[in-house]
C-alpha cells in the first residue's frame, strides 16, 4: 500500500513540475538597446489605433494618457484621453521615462501563476482523495 501512494505522490509531482510552469525563451540581442530603443520597440509592438491605449511618463515628471495614432523613426503621436482629451501631442522617444500599454489582458507572469496555483490545487485534490482512500482500505 505504500508503494502506491508514494507512485501516486511521485506522479503528483511530476505532473506539477511539468504542466504548471512554462519556460518562455527570451530573444538575445547582440548589445543592450538604450532606453529610447526599448521604448521604440514597445511603440511598435503596441501598434497604432484607439484599441492602442498607452500611459507614458515624460522625463519631466508629465504624465500622459491616450493611445497611439501614429509613430516615426523619432516620436510618436499620442492622442490625449485624459483632461485634454482629443489633443494631440507628439512625444519623442528620448522623453519618455516610462511606457505602459493598457488594455492588453493579462501579464504573462499573471497567467503562469494562475496555471502554478489551478495546479498545486488539482494535486491538493489528488492527495487528499488518495489518502482518504488509504483510511477507508485500512478500516
Amino acid at each position: 500500500m505504500f508503494r502506491k501512494c508514494f507512485s501516486l505522490m511521485l506522479a503528483v509531482v511530476f505532473f506539477c513540475t511539468t504542466s504548471g510552469v512554462a519556460v518562455f525563451a527570451r530573444e538575445k540581442t547582440g548589445g543592450k538597446l538604450s532606453q529610447a530603443e526599448k521604448i521604440k520597440k514597445k511603440v511598435v509592438q503596441r501598434g497604432t489605433g484607439v484599441k492602442a491605449r498607452a500611459r507614458v511618463k515624460l522625463a519631466d515628471g508629465t504624465k500622459l494618457k491616450g493611445y497611439i495614432s501614429e509613430f516615426a523613426a523619432d516620436d510618436f503621436t499620442l492622442v490625449r484621453t485624459d483632461e485634454q482629451t482629443g489633443t494631440p501631442v507628439r512625444v519623442n522617444y528620448r522623453d519618455v521615462d516610462e511606457f505602459k500599454a493598457q488594455g492588453k489582458g493579462m501579464s504573462t507572469t499573471s497567467k503562469v501563476l494562475i496555471g502554478a496555483g489551478v495546479t498545486v490545487a488539482v494535486g491538493v485534490v489528488i492527495l487528499a482523495l488518495s489518502f482518504r482512500n488509504f483510511r477507508l482500505n485500512l478500516r
